[in-house]
């Protein structure tokens, strides 16, 4: 199911060049905490972060027992971030980004858009 409000987050997300992490904790706010809800709002977190290079933290049905091991991985994400340059082919506005590297074994996360002024 699409959604307006994560599909205009994204684009500014993209446009400003914010990356989106998340922690989903399906026991937090005052909506229904149900397995249609969580699994709604999980997809999109997901969405969201994935198309900006950014990683959701999930436990799908419950929420984590600790936090930290989160907060540790996030930390190594920043630690080990590359700035890649690339050419638009002529477009303007959100684009598909696909990257891949020549060096087997090697895991790569990255945006699956950016925005071109």
């Amino acid at each position: 199911m699409d959604d307006p409000y994560a599909d205009v987050a994204a684009e500014d997300s993209l446009k400003n060049g914010v990356t989106v992490y998340s922690v989903y904790l399906r026991d937090a706010g005052l909506y229904d905490r149900g397995g249609w809800v969580t699994n709604m709002a999980q997809s999109r977190l997901l969405k969201l972060c994935q198309e900006t290079g950014g990683h959701a933290y999930e436990d799908y049905l419950f929420d984590p027992v600790e936090i930290w091991p989160y907060l540790n991985d996030f930390l190594s994400r920043l630690d080990n971030q590359y700035t890649v340059t690339f050419q638009a082919l002529n477009q303007r506005g959100v684009e598909p980004v696909k990257l891949r590297t020549e060096l087997p074994g090697i895991k790569i996360e990255c945006p699956s858009r950016a925005w071109v002024p």
